[in-house]
C-alpha cells in the first residue's frame, strides 16, 4: 500500500501493471545494490583490514605451523607469511635439497626456528608415525597442506 502511495505520487497515471514493474524494478535494484556493497565490504575485509589488523598467531594458535608441499609455490608463500608473523614452522615436502633451502630462507630472512621432515605422501599410511613422533613435542597450532 505504501509502495503504491509513493509510485502514485512520483509517477501519476500509472495502470497496475506498471506498478508491478515498478516494484519488481525495485526489488531488482535493491538486490543488484545489496550485492555491490557485500562485494566492496569483503573487499575492504581481505585487502585493507587485514592488513590493519595485527594478529597475533603465536598467541591464538600455538608456536609452530606444519605446512606440507612448502618447497615452491603456494605453500612455500603459507611457510614465509607464517614465519613472519612470528611462528616457527616445519616443511615437510619430497626434495630434501628444496626444504634445506626454503629452511634456510626463512631462519635468516625471519629469525624463527624451522624443522625439515623429508617424506613423499604418496608413500601411504607408513610416513604417518614417523611424522607424528616429529610433531609430539611441539605445540602446532596451523596445518596447512
Amino acid at each position: 500500500a505504501e509502495v503504491k502511495m509513493v509510485c502514485e505520487t512520483l509517477l501519476p497515471g500509472l495502470g497496475h501493471f506498471e506498478y508491478l514493474l515498478v516494484v519488481v524494478g525495485l526489488v531488482y535494484l535493491g538486490k543488484v545494490l545489496l550485492v555491490i556493497v557485500w562485494s566492496l565490504a569483503c573487499g575492504f575485509r581481505a585487502h585493507f583490514w587485514s592488513r590493519l589488523w595485527d594478529k597475533r598467531l603465536v598467541e591464538t594458535y600455538g608456536k609452530w605451523a606444519v605446512v606440507t608441499g612448502c618447497t615452491d609455490g603456494i605453500g612455500k608463500e603459507y611457510a614465509k607469511e607464517l614465519a613472519k608473523r612470528g611462528m616457527n614452522i616445519v616443511l615437510i615436502s619430497r626434495s630434501l635439497d628444496k626444504l634445506q633451502k626454503v629452511s634456510d630462507e626463512i631462519v635468516q630472512e625471519y629469525k624463527v626456528q624451522t624443522e625439515i621432515v623429508q617424506k613423499n605422501f604418496l608413500d601411504g599410511r607408513p610416513i604417518y608415525e614417523d611424522i607424528r613422533k616429529r610433531l609430539q613435542d611441539k605445540e602446532i597450532g596451523i596445518l596447512e597442506r
